[in-house]
């Protein structure tokens, strides 16, 4: 049993570092990953000690928070507190199915205000509804942290993830129906896609070792050239940016519009999201004023030889990920067709 999975994990090391192998009592760890980066190297600001100290060794198979406290935000949906309730503190900002860009600032900011405080082992943000997809998506980008951020629409099941120390070193997460997927792949039109693990009796139980989605790794484009992303902008300052038309970004489906109105408003919005059937389209939009990304609402792929000469292909993000992706890219003044094709590779 021990030597398959040491097996299993080095097969695996290309993928991810660090990869763990858990048999019986025993974890066999091995380093992998571009320039041999670990996770306290990739957060060379995140060094308190009393956080640390808080969790068991990870590289024991039991390891759990010894002493959790965790800082519940919440902005939709139910709940009653249970008998973990002294251990918890509980925000309430909103009670929405449904969040603007403002509004996902100033969870991002209750977020990092928890855990630079050092008070709590991870945050809890319960939502609702479409909201899941859009905080799960919004966190990962700008809150870098090797913390847990947990999002769910079951608050015993986002408690229950948020204390174990396996849900570290995994970006923010969405915890959705008991399965619990990366934030940054979430999508509640594809249940299964980015599932991690799942929430059994009371406890997160995962299927894969700790690792970063593509999109949050260290060495990729949006943690390397992309850094003041997690400068996130505070809530007031975000209000009055988001509130102007300058800021608007449509999302509009392939067939459905007329491209001359389109380019009569490239003068009143910041950019536009296109959906296309598929990963083909049959339009030729593009604009000289603003960025036009093209996406897909069935899972397709979008790679750049889909797309019009001088747009941008939107990968694998849905609509809606494309379109919060692109509204942070725009709030920190990036704009340039090839800064953001190299963002959304």
């Amino acid at each position: 049993m021990r030597a398959s999975l040491i097996l299993s994990a080095i097969c695996a090391a290309g993928a991810a570092s660090p990869i763990a192998a858990v048999g019986d009592d025993t974890t066999y760890v091995v380093e992998a990953g571009p320039a041999s980066l670990t996770p306290w190297n990739v957060w060379p600001s995140w060094s308190n000690a009393s956080n640390v100290s808080n969790y068991s060794n990870l590289s024991n198979a039991t390891a759990q928070v010894a002493a959790p406290k965790l800082e519940v935000i919440v902005t939709g949906g139910q709940y009653t507190m249970s008998n973990w309730s002294s251990e918890v503190h509980v925000t309430r900002l909103f009670n929405q199915s449904t969040l603007n860009a403002t509004q996902l600032a100033r969870v991002a900011q209750s977020v990092e205000g928890a855990l630079d405080g050092g008070e709590y082992t991870g945050v809890v943000v319960l939502g609702a509804g479409r909201a899941l997809e859009a905080l799960g998506f919004y966190l990962s980008v700008v809150v870098d942290t090797p913390e847990n951020v947990v999002v769910a629409s079951a608050l015993e099941d986002g408690v229950a993830t948020a204390w174990s120390a396996w849900s570290w070193f995994r970006g923010a997460l969405v915890v959705d129906g008991g399965v619990i997927y990366s934030g940054a792949a979430y999508s509640p039109s594809a249940p299964g896609w980015g599932a991690l693990g799942s929430v059994i009796a009371g406890a997160p139980r995962y299927w894969f070792t700790p690792a970063w989605p593509t999109l949050l790794a260290p060495w990729g484009s949006l943690r390397v050239n992309f850094t003041n992303f997690t400068d996130i902008v505070p809530a007031p300052a975000a209000n009055a940016t988001n509130s102007s038309s300058s800021m608007t970004v449509p999302v509009v489906f392939d067939g459905y519009y007329d491209p001359s109105i389109v380019s009569s408003l490239s003068t009143a919005i910041a950019g536009l999201v296109v959906v296309s059937s598929g990963n083909s389209t049959a339009s030729d939009l593009t604009s000289s004023n603003i960025p036009v990304v093209f996406t897909s609402d069935d899972g397709a792929t979008i790679l750049p030889e889909d797309v019009p000469a001088g747009a941008i292909a939107g990968g694998d993000l849905s609509p809606l990920k494309a379109q919060l992706l692109l509204s942070i890219a725009l709030s920190k003044d990036v704009k340039e067709t090839s800064s953001l094709q190299q963002l959304f590779a």
